[in-house]
């Protein structure tokens, strides 16, 4: 299951793109984000799902990835 850390450099999701329930989530943070972008298509995942898996803010970390900018809720600067 996701889950949501922030630190001082942003927020980080921890979850797996092997996952229905991550994926959703993913999903529905990247509906509710008025930051999302969808990211080059040599850099897409899903191409065509709206999701944060495929946002151009977001960076891979082992076990699941960080924003570069806010995820909705979040209360870090952008």
């Amino acid at each position: 299951m996701h889950q949501l850390q922030k630190t001082a450099l942003g927020t980080i999701f921890l979850g797996s793109v092997e996952t229905e329930a991550d994926l959703e989530a993913a999903a529905n943070l990247a509906t509710h984000c008025h930051e999302y972008q969808e990211d080059v298509e040599d850099e897409a995942y899903f191409n065509g799902s709206k999701t944060c898996f495929d946002c151009r803010f977001r960076r891979w970390l082992s076990g699941g990835f960080s924003c570069l900018k806010n995820f909705p809720g979040t209360s870090h600067n952008k």
